[in-house]
């Protein structure tokens, strides 16, 4: 018996298309690699990272590939989150700036 085609897709919204780019761009690696019965496209649309899935293997791999995709987008946003607290925290997030401007110029 053939298993039948299922198609999905996955839309994630964030606070912006730059964070919305990095997060899609941290999965890239993973949807490198050729798998027979199973393609995976992501694309940025405004805010929104949209992740199209055409699985052949049946609802068991379809269920395995959703739950990587889940475990990637959670570890990307963590870092993405670590690095907007390291931003936050820097010489810029003082009051003042950096404290190169209105130095003798």
């Amino acid at each position: 018996m053939r298993r039948a085609d299922i198609d999905a897709e996955l839309t994630v919204a964030y606070g912006g298309a730059l964070a919305a780019r990095a997060v899609l761009n941290s999965l890239e690696p993973d949807n490198k690699f050729a798998l027979d019965g199973l393609k995976i496209k992501g694309k940025v649309r405004g805010k929104k990272v949209i992740i199209s899935i055409h699985c052949e293997r049946g609802m068991p791999s379809l269920i395995n590939t959703l739950e990587d995709i889940f475990t990637c987008l959670e570890v990307a946003e963590e870092g993405l989150s670590s690095i907007q607290v390291i931003r936050r925290s820097g010489p810029r997030a003082r009051k003042g700036g950096s404290g190169r401007r209105g130095k003798g110029r």
